[in-house]
C-alpha cells in the first residue's frame, strides 16, 4: 500500500509538471503586442520542470505509467522546441524590419522556412511582415538608382551602389532576383560605367 501511494504521488507530480510545461508555452504572447525581443525565462522554467519530471520517472514503477509520462514529456519538449523556433523567427523578423538590410531579411526568411508546419498562422504573419520590408528595400533601391542616374552626383552614385549591392544579396525569392535583374541592373550599369 505504501509503495502504491509513493508511486501514485510520483505519477501525480510528474503529471503536474507536464501540465505546467504544456500549458506554459500557451502563456507567451503571439500577436503584434509582443515584446520586441522575447525573453527565454519561461522556456528555462519549463525545461527545468521537464528535467525534474524526467528525474521523477526513475521512481515510477509500472511500465505503462512510465510510457504514458514519457509520451507527455515528449509532447512538452516538442511544444517547447516549436515555441523557441517561433520566437527565434519573430526576433529575426523584428531585426529585419529595423535594419532593412537584405542579409537580415534573408536570415528571417530562413527562420520562417524552418518553422514547424503546425505554426501556419505565424509563418504567414511573419512572411507578410518580411514582404513589406522587402518591398520597402526594393523601392528604396529603385529610387536611389533613379536619383543617381538623373544627377550623376558621386554621393548619389555611392548611395545607390551601396543599396544595390545590399539588395543583390537576396535569397529565397526568385521573383525579386528577376526584378533586380530587369529593373535595377540596367540602372546600376549606367552609373557604374560613369563612376569608373
Amino acid at each position: 500500500m505504501i509503495k502504491t501511494k509513493k508511486s501514485s504521488l510520483y505519477i501525480f507530480l510528474v503529471i503536474i509538471l507536464v501540465v505546467l510545461g504544456v500549458g506554459g508555452y500557451k502563456l507567451l504572447p503571439k500577436n503584434k503586442e509582443e515584446d520586441k525581443f522575447l525573453s527565454f525565462e519561461k522556456e528555462k522554467e519549463i525545461i527545468k520542470n521537464v528535467e525534474l519530471a524526467k528525474e521523477l520517472l526513475v521512481e515510477v514503477e509500472t511500465i505503462k505509467d512510465k510510457e504514458r509520462v514519457e509520451e507527455n514529456l515528449d509532447e512538452v519538449i516538442k511544444n517547447e522546441n516549436r515555441e523557441i523556433s517561433r520566437k527565434e523567427a519573430y526576433n529575426a523578423v523584428v531585426k529585419a524590419g529595423e535594419t532593412m538590410a537584405q542579409e537580415d531579411i534573408n536570415s528571417a526568411r530562413y527562420e520562417i522556412i524552418t518553422l514547424p508546419e503546425e505554426i501556419v498562422k505565424d509563418r504567414i504573419r511573419f512572411n507578410e511582415i518580411l514582404d513589406k520590408a522587402q518591398q520597402t528595400l526594393m523601392t528604396n533601391a529603385s529610387e536611389a538608382l533613379d536619383i543617381a542616374v538623373n544627377t550623376m552626383d558621386s554621393k548619389d552614385i555611392d548611395a545607390a551602389i551601396k543599396i544595390y549591392n545590399d539588395i543583390s544579396k537576396i535569397e529565397f525569392n526568385d521573383g525579386v532576383k528577376e526584378w533586380i535583374h530587369i529593373e535595377l541592373e540596367p540602372k546600376a550599369n549606367k552609373i557604374l560605367n560613369v563612376s569608373k
